[in-house]
């Protein structure tokens, strides 16, 4: 029987192996899951490592970004651009402590930790899914922990996130064009300047946002326009 746990050493996942795997499956495909702490990449979860090269040369990659769990994090001080349509994941959030849990993230920068930016020309459909990892951050992070910007189509599941406490809350939404079709599920959000925050202008408006399951506590609002 084939394993799939080779798929998450950043190995090629064959369909082959997935159709040995699963009954009455039928995968046509091939597709490679990248791994931040494959040779390729060389992340370091040892909070105080700068992994941003490493995790953001993941991202560019193309493929689902796998975020392995450990005993400590991986830090990052520059923004992380997740593009269109990349699934970035871990193997699961904590709501217990800020580090030595699964898949976990520590963001040391001023900026937002990471970003989906479709620029100011018009909203995107970004088709972006975030998952499953604690976004850890820092009081001089002024915009926050996930940056939406005139995207449409994102899902953001399973993430603890955390001590963004500059003024841009867990999650803030940007542009002039809007934000559209965002997700949010079983989300935990703690210790932020505000848990969602609505920062778009002008005639943007956002729209179709899906908050379903989610947690807030200890969140303050910080101007704007801020829910939960």
């Amino acid at each position: 029987m084939a394993r799939l746990t080779t798929w998450i050493s950043g190995q090629v996942l064959t369909a082959a192996a997935l159709n040995a795997e699963f009954d009455n499956v039928e995968i046509a495909n091939t597709f490679t899951i990248a791994n931040i702490t494959a040779s390729a990449y060389g992340a370091v979860a040892d909070d105080s490592t700068d992994n941003t090269t490493a995790i953001q040369a993941a991202l560019n990659s193309g493929s689902p970004v796998y975020v392995p769990p450990t005993t400590s994090s991986f830090n990052y001080s520059t923004t992380l651009v997740v593009p269109e349509g990349v699934i970035f994941f871990g193997a699961g959030s904590s709501t217990t402590g800020q580090t030595g849990r699964p898949s976990t993230h520590k963001y040391t920068g001023t900026g937002s930790a990471m970003t989906l930016n479709a620029g100011n020309t018009s909203s995107a459909s970004w088709d972006a899914t975030i998952m499953n990892m604690n976004l850890i951050g820092s009081a001089s992070s002024a915009t926050g922990g996930i940056g939406l910007n005139n995207v449409g189509r994102v899902q953001i599941y399973g993430m603890f996130i955390s001590l963004f406490t500059g003024g841009g809350g867990a999650i803030r939404a940007t542009g002039t064009r809007g934000t559209y079709n965002i997700t949010l599920i079983g989300n935990t959000m703690t210790g932020n300047s505000s848990c969602i925050h609505f920062a778009t202008t002008g005639n943007s408006t956002d729209q179709n946002w899906r908050i379903i399951g989610n947690q807030c506590a200890a969140c303050v609002s910080a101007g704007g326009r801020n829910a939960a």
